[in-house]
């Protein structure tokens, strides 16, 4: 009982510090799988978890009972993953960010991003931009920018929207 509580422990505590709440992580992975269009990054979840499996080959004076490694296994898997496909969609991002050569632009990470977003009623923008008095936001699910509706742009870039005459619809 005690190691499946630690194995809970290991998952929760990891999933809280990065995603916000326990739900999330699986979510992410199983029907919101979706909502991340990086090319690869499911390999990379695949690639940290064997990167992971490292913990077994640790010798038995290191850590010594099982009831250790696999709760080790799990939070390793778990960092690995948020950041390398965390660091692949910031690259990815900058670098689309820098070919769409916006006048200005709010920047928020990918990490602020699994931490915040999705809620339920709520719109959360990952990075938005403004193009000749255009707003964009950005789509980690197109990995592109998209029109910001004139509603939403009032909303979370009102400086913008005074200057660039914004106005809802």
């Amino acid at each position: 009982m005690k190691t499946v509580a630690m194995r809970v422990a290991a998952y929760c505590i990891v999933a809280i510090l990065a995603f916000g709440d326990v739900f999330r992580p699986i979510s992410l992975m199983t029907f919101w799988s979706d909502r991340l269009g990086i090319p690869h990054w499911r390999m990379l979840v695949f690639t940290s978890a064997v990167v992971a499996t490292t913990t077994f080959f640790l010798p038995p004076r290191t850590l010594s009972a099982l009831s250790y490694k696999i709760p080790i296994f799990i939070a390793l898997t778990m960092v690995a993953s948020i950041f390398s496909v965390g660091y692949f969609a910031e690259v990815v991002r900058q670098e689309k960010l820098a070919q769409f050569r916006p006048d200005e632009y709010i920047d928020l990470s990918f990490f602020k991003s699994i931490h915040e977003a999705p809620r339920e009623f709520q719109f959360y923008l990952h990075t938005a931009a403004l193009k000749n008095c255009v707003p964009y936001g950005w789509s980690y699910r197109t990995m592109s920018f998209y029109n910001l509706p004139p509603n939403v742009a009032v909303n979370v870039v009102g400086k913008w929207a005074k200057r660039c005459g914004i106005h809802r619809s």
